[in-house]
C-alpha cells in the first residue's frame, strides 16, 4: 500500500551535515521513454488508454519539464482523472543517507477552480520503512511562470535510508474533485542544501516586527507576520553561521504569530533569527547577554 500524504511532522534531532549530491532520479525529467518519465510512476495508464502525465518543452533550464492536468476520465468523461506523480525506482523510493533540508523544485501551476491545489509531499523513512521525517507544501495561487519552491524538511530520531515525492492536485471544497484542466508543470528537482538558495532569497510576503526582549538573557519572544499562508521553519544561527536552535518548523496561517525560543543554554553573543518560507527567507539579529 503507498504511504498517502501526511500533514504532520514531529520535529526533532536536526542536524547539519555536509551535503552530498542531488539524490533525487532524473530531477529535470529530461529522460523518458514514450510518455513515461524515467524512475518515476504516473497515474498514466497502460497502452496509452489516458495520459494525464506528459512532457511538455520548453523546461526551466533544459529541454524538458513535466506536466500534469486533470482530464476526463476514460470510459466516464463525467469524473476527473487526476494527475498523480511519485518518485519510484527498484524499490519504493529512492536511497538518500543524509538529512537533507530542503527539497527545492520549479513549478507553474494553473488551478480551473480557486478550490483546486498543488500538493507536494516529501517523506523520509528509515531501513525498516518507517517514516520519521519529511516536508510538505501546498500550493493554491496561480503561477504562469516558473516559480521557485523550497520545502523545509524537519526528522524524528532515525537514520536517513530512503525518500519519496508524492505529487498531485486535490480539491478543498465540498465536492472534493478537482476541476477538468487544472495542472501543473515541475523541473529541476533536488534535495540538498536549499538553506544556500533560499538565504539569496529575500521574502516579501514575511516580516519579522519585533524580538523582545534584545538583548535577553534566557527566553526571546519573536513576533513576525505573513502575507499568506505558508509552511515556515523559525531558525537561529550563531556568528559562525551553525544552527544552534530549531525554534519552529510547521504550516501557518497568513496574518500576526508570536514564537518564544529558550535561549538560556546559549553562550553570550550575537546570533541571527532566519524565518524560512517557501519562496525565501527573511532575518533579524538577537543579542544574547546573560548577567
Amino acid at each position: 500500500m503507498k504511504l498517502k500524504l501526511l500533514h504532520v511532522l514531529v520535529v526533532l534531532g536536526y542536524c547539519m551535515p555536509t551535503w552530498g549530491q542531488n539524490p533525487i532520479p532524473n530531477p529535470g525529467f529530461e529522460t523518458w521513454m514514450g510518455n513515461q518519465p524515467e524512475e518515476w510512476f504516473t497515474s498514466n495508464l497502460p497502452d496509452g488508454a489516458g495520459d494525464n502525465v506528459l512532457p511538455v518543452s520548453p523546461g526551466h533550464y533544459s529541454d524538458h519539464a513535466l506536466k500534469g492536468t486533470v482530464i476526463p476520465l476514460p470510459g466516464s468523461p463525467e469524473f476527473p482523472f487526476v494527475p498523480l506523480l511519485e518518485s519510484n525506482t527498484n524499490d519504493f523510493g529512492f536511497p538518500v543517507n543524509e538529512r537533507f533540508p530542503y527539497v527545492s523544485l520549479y513549478y507553474k501551476f494553473q488551478p480551473a477552480s480557486p478550490e483546486d491545489a498543488l500538493n507536494i509531499f516529501v517523506g523520509i523513512l528509515d531501513d525498516e520503512g518507517t517514516v520519521f521525517g519529511g516536508g510538505f507544501s501546498e500550493i493554491t495561487a496561480s503561477s504562469d511562470t516558473f516559480s521557485l519552491l523550497n520545502i523545509p524538511l524537519t526528522y524524528g530520531p532515525g537514520v536517513p535510508y530512503r525518500a519519496f515525492l508524492t505529487i498531485t492536485i486535490v480539491n478543498n471544497g465540498p465536492s472534493g474533485l478537482p476541476a477538468m484542466g487544472s495542472s501543473f508543470t515541475l523541473d529541476n528537482l533536488e534535495m540538498g542544501n536549499g538553506l544556500s538558495t533560499a538565504t539569496e532569497l529575500k521574502d516579501p510576503t514575511v516580516q519579522i516586527t519585533a524580538i523582545s526582549p534584545n538583548p535577553a538573557d534566557s527566553t526571546v519572544q519573536i513576533a513576525f507576520d505573513l502575507k499568506q499562508s505558508s509552511t515556515v521553519s523559525l531558525r537561529l544561527y550563531n556568528s559562525a553561521g551553525q544552527q544552534v536552535s530549531d525554534i519552529f518548523t510547521g504550516h501557518l496561517e497568513s496574518g500576526s504569530h508570536l514564537q518564544s525560543a529558550n535561549i538560556e543554554d546559549l553562550p553570550n553573543g550575537m546570533y541571527v533569527c532566519r524565518l524560512f518560507t517557501t519562496t525565501g527567507s527573511i532575518a533579524s539579529k538577537i543579542n544574547v547577554q546573560k548577567n
